[in-house]
Order: structure tokens, then C-alpha cells, then sequence
């Protein structure tokens, strides 16, 4: 079961600073060649693609961490509360299991409103080159 998640979100490395995030063949991915990679790219911003990006509630569709930093910016009230209230926060899930950003998805589940969370992010795109 975990490496059919890894294989649906783990893909090439398409460039110094950044990964793309896509389905995988069986064949092309190992359990060691993941953990590999995993570390190889810790710092790097990662690329969702396909169905792994974010759809907004009636808004734009995000791929990476530059783009809920802008989204969170400009969404309304209504649009954050539709992904982020006291059942869920699809925000902080995204982040957690599609671009393997776990502290900043903590800090996601813990923000108050969505100009804290933009904040929360803007900080977090610091750490990527």
C-alpha cells in the first residue's frame, strides 16, 4: 500500500531547485530509490502535476507552495473556510502528504485565519532554494 502511494506521488527530478510530482510505472520505483530520492530532495520546492494539484473551492488550481502562498492572499473568507474548518484542513493535508512539507502543514492545521496562514507559508518557501 505505501509504495503505491509513493509510486502516485513520486517522479523524476526536473530540475536543480525543483521536483515534479506525478504517477510513476511500478517498474521505475523502488522502496530504496524512493527513501534515495526523498533526501536528495528535501529542499527542493515540489511540483504537483495532474490530479496531485489543489483545486480551489470556485478558484484557481495550485501546483506548488508559490501558489497557496498567492492563492491564500487572494481567496475569499468563504472560499478558506469551504477547505479549512473545524472537520478538516485540506490546506495543511495537501502540504503534508503531496509536496512532504510536514512542518508546514502543522503550522497550517494551527492558523487562525488565511492571512496566518499565507504568513505561515511565505516564511515556509524561505527554506527552498
Amino acid at each position: 500500500m505505501f509504495k503505491k502511494i509513493i509510486m502516485k506521488i513520486v517522479n523524476n527530478v526536473q530540475e536543480k531547485s525543483q521536483t515534479k510530482v506525478g504517477p510513476v510505472s511500478k517498474s521505475a520505483v523502488t522502496t530504496k530509490s524512493v527513501r534515495a530520492t526523498t533526501k536528495k530532495v528535501s529542499n527542493q520546492l515540489i511540483i504537483a502535476v495532474g490530479n496531485f494539484r489543489f483545486w480551489v473551492h470556485q478558484g484557481p488550481v495550485l501546483a506548488h507552495l508559490k501558489d497557496l502562498e498567492h492563492s491564500l492572499l487572494t481567496i475569499s473568507d468563504s472560499q478558506y473556510v469551504y477547505h479549512v474548518n473545524k472537520a478538516k484542513n485540506d490546506f495543511a493535508k495537501w502540504t503534508k502528504d503531496v509536496l512532504k512539507d510536514p512542518k508546514t502543514a502543522e503550522l497550517l492545521k494551527k492558523a487562525k485565519s488565511r492571512l496566518e496562514a499565507s504568513k505561515i507559508v511565505t516564511k515556509a518557501l524561505g527554506k527552498y532554494k
